[in-house]
């Protein structure tokens, strides 16, 4: 027997966390970031790129939340976690930061 096919849910319940920074920061990012070469040169190219990938996001049915990094805080959470300050470390910060923010236990 064939199933019917179910139309796609959105989960509102999802949310993908998405590294965001303040321009003030952003020579402190290029400077500490070990990953640094691989961002954009300036925050200004940076903001028009995560910012295009938020509306190709919303466009493919993700909801994503910027979450701004503050730099020291990420720093610190890398030294107790032992983590690099790379691309993967990042994500996991924000991931764990919103999973905080909207009271979602971890996994």
């Amino acid at each position: 027997m064939k199933m019917p096919k179910l139309p796609q849910e959105t989960r509102s319940d999802l949310v993908a966390g998405v590294a965001w920074y303040r321009e003030a920061d952003w020579p402190r990012v290029k400077e500490l970031f070990p990953d640094a070469d691989e961002l954009h040169d300036s925050y200004a190219e940076w903001l028009k790129s995560a910012e295009d990938s938020l509306k190709r996001l919303k466009r493919a049915g993700v909801v994503a939340e910027p979450f701004i990094i503050d730099i020291g805080d990420f720093l610190g959470w890398c030294l107790v976690h032992g983590r690099r300050r790379d691309a993967k470390a990042r994500s996991e910060y924000v991931a764990e930061k919103l999973r905080l923010k909207h009271g979602v236990r971890g996994t």
